[in-house]
């Protein structure tokens, strides 16, 4: 004998050979309808998912900040997407609550399922029912914190307990829970560094390989160190950022890029030497007798290698726009 999870009345089973084998009410009951009847039946399976499962994971969008944030140089108050950003915190809801009743009032309010703990006063949750009609204003005003599940199938109410309840999910809506905010150790913010070494040779560290928690770890045979925000990266190279600022520090630093006699080469399929996309072309190799194309460390055994002092204060001003930290070995000067 089967009966209807919302009204109590007798079922009979359908199983004919054209329409889906469903269950109907054996006698028309002007009390029952499918919206009540959906209504019902996700009380029930939510009420008995809730006892059922190991967890009843609810996932809150929550605001991450990096607990650096407030005295670290990389904080862009006006993009601080990296260092603060809001991300779903996932949590267990029986871990602080282990009773569920279905239809329970709590400060003149009905709810559909009332979640709450019966060993503490701790402030419970409603879980209500949308088939057609969404949880009213007042209750919403009232500060309780609700989960409203919106069901239109069976299907629905399937996907509901099979996942964790998530916000911005289109069949979720939260009330009232304002989650606190999530401090984390170091958002590692992917940052860029150039390091000049005792010979005064130039090379930069990939991106990914430093970021704002490690960017202090020098390196043993550095003499300077430029690290630059990565996201701050223009029209110009961490390494030409590296080897003009070296230059206005003193640094006898010597390479083609610096060099007022070089143009780049825009010719992606030259070869020379082996090598692909030599990136320099150098405007006096008629009258030295060198190759036009050239490798950038050429400068450092090139008799007619000027520095560019224009290029360098372009490059400067540039740089204005950036967040940069500048290391010496001799002194450490952040800007």
């Amino acid at each position: 004998r089967f009966t209807c999870v919302n009204c109590g009345s007798e079922m009979i089973a359908k199983q004919g050979k054209i329409r889906e084998w469903h269950f109907a009410h054996k006698t028309l009951s002007k009390n029952c309808s499918h919206e009540s009847y959906l209504h019902s039946l996700a009380k029930i399976r939510i009420h008995d998912w809730f006892y059922n499962a190991d967890q009843f994971l609810l996932g809150l969008n929550t605001e991450y900040r990096c607990s650096q944030m407030a005295d670290c140089i990389w904080f862009d108050g006006e993009n601080p997407s990296y260092c603060k950003q809001n991300k779903l915190h996932i949590i267990d809801l029986k871990k602080y609550y282990n009773s569920c009743d279905i239809e329970r009032t709590y400060k003149n309010f009905r709810a559909d399922l009332f979640v709450y703990n019966n060993q503490s006063d701790k402030s419970p949750v409603f879980i209500e029912i949308c088939v057609n009609h969404p949880c009213s204003e007042e209750k919403i005003n009232s500060g309780i914190r609700i989960i409203e599940v919106v069901i239109k199938s069976e299907e629905d109410i399937d996907r509901i307990i099979s996942s964790t309840i998530c916000e911005g999910d289109d069949l979720i809506k939260l009330y009232n829970f304002n989650p606190k905010s999530q401090v984390i150790d170091s958002c590692y913010k992917e940052l860029t560094k150039f390091v000049l070494d005792k010979n005064n040779r130039g090379f930069f560290i990939p991106l990914g390989d430093v970021n704002c928690k490690t960017y202090t770890d020098r390196d043993t045979k550095s003499i300077f160190e430029l690290t630059c925000d990565a996201g701050s990266l223009m029209e110009y190279s961490i390494y030409q950022m590296g080897m003009a600022t070296a230059y206005k520090y003193k640094y006898p630093v010597r390479n083609c890029f610096l060099c007022k006699y070089h143009r780049r080469n825009e010719d992606k399929y030259m070869y020379d030497e082996g090598d692909v996309t030599l990136p320099i072309i150098c405007c006096l190799y008629k009258k030295l007798g060198t190759n036009k194309y050239c490798r950038s460390t050429k400068a450092i055994e090139c008799r007619a290698f000027a520095v560019d002092k224009e290029l360098c204060d372009t490059i400067e001003k540039k740089m204005r726009t950036c967040y940069i930290e500048i290391w010496e070995r001799k002194k450490e000067l952040p800007i």
